[in-house]
């Protein structure tokens, strides 16, 4: 029984993006009324989404930089024939590649928005199998998950 949950789980946690954005959608529909104010529910999956997406893009930036500084180094080596201003290119390329992942740090970005994003898809699971939902636990998980978020992409992003 406990392996046929855990698939439960995993297979939830694989259409969470999707999931997020229609029940965003629907809700929002629904929810916004004449007052225009959006509750718990809304709020909490639009942050999640909006934070999955950021640990994407910032896990994406690590991997394209850290594979492109790999690659134009190895190339710049290997060619021992090419021309010097090739390589130099080459390897000024590869230095910068390098210099921008050391300084934007996406690594650590991408898992402080995949913690951020775990905690709030944790609390959106149990509110929506939950036979009493509490709003309040989502908005609790909401900030819980902007503290371990870096300030400064906090406000840059919706």
């Amino acid at each position: 029984m406990a392996a046929s949950r855990s698939h439960r789980t995993m297979a939830l946690r694989a259409s969470a993006p999707l999931i997020y954005v229609l029940t965003a959608v629907a809700v929002v529909v629904a929810s916004c009324g004449e007052s225009g104010a959006i509750d718990a529910l809304t709020y909490a999956t639009e942050r999640a989404g909006g934070w999955f997406l950021r640990y994407r893009i910032w896990l994406s930036l690590h991997y394209a930089l850290g594979l492109t500084s790999v690659v134009l180094s190895v190339v710049s080596v290997a060619y021992k024939s090419a021309r010097p201003s090739v390589k130099s290119v080459l390897v000024l390329s590869a230095a910068i590649a390098a210099g921008v992942l050391t300084f934007f740090n996406p690594s650590a970005k991408a898992r402080a928005y995949h913690r951020a994003w775990q905690g709030l898809d944790n609390a959106l699971i149990i509110y929506n199998t939950s036979s009493t939902p509490n709003g309040q636990d989502l908005i609790a998980a909401v900030k819980s998950g902007e503290n371990l978020l870096p300030d400064s992409d906090e406000s840059g992003l919706p």
